[in-house]
């Protein structure tokens, strides 16, 4: 009563199913069969588009007709009942390799993003080392230029003084 006035259809509805066995195993087919007609009710009503209470009333209504002794009714519940759990079963194990292929095609791109960021990486620090062995040539050939420079003037300032001195004598 509480889970129907307070709208949760599926506790009530599950309330329902499990009262269904309970009166069965007491042996109280009248109690059993409003209690089954309750949850029919609330299945048709509210829970129309929910497989999982669908699924437990069908099992349910097989156990009670088997009880009540209508093994037609009851085998055509159960029936049912197996149809239904095998379809979703197959569908749920199909989501599963769906969800399955999904992971590893996900995997794979994260591999090959990997691949490629560290592919990236290596090619940054290969020009980071091309621009500084050419920073370093370059600092090389200044040294030596401004050197040779340096040499060039001390050898003519030499050659100039001696030429000077040489010029006093």
């Amino acid at each position: 009563y509480f889970s129907n006035k307070h709208k949760e259809y599926e506790s009530a509805f599950n309330s329902y199913m499990l009262m269904v066995d309970c009166q069965l195993k007491k042996n109280r087919k009248g109690l059993a069969q409003s209690y089954l007609d309750s949850a029919k009710a609330l299945l048709d009503g509210q829970l129309e588009r929910n497989l999982q209470p669908r699924l437990k009333f069908y099992k349910g209504a097989a156990d009670f007709y088997q009880f009540s002794g209508d093994l037609k009714k009851a085998g055509s519940f159960g029936k049912v009942y197996s149809e239904m759990k095998d379809s979703i079963e197959r569908a749920q194990r199909e989501q599963d390799l769906e969800n399955t292929e999904i992971s590893l095609r996900i995997e794979k791109k994260e591999l090959e993003l990997q691949e490629m960021n560290r592919l990236l990486e290596q090619k940054r620090l290969e020009e980071q080392k091309e621009k500084t062995i050419k920073a370093y040539t370059i600092a090389v050939l200044l040294v030596l230029l401004f050197l040779s420079a340096f040499l060039f003037y001390s050898n003519r300032l030499a050659k100039r003084k001696e030429s000077e001195l040489a010029g006093m004598n």
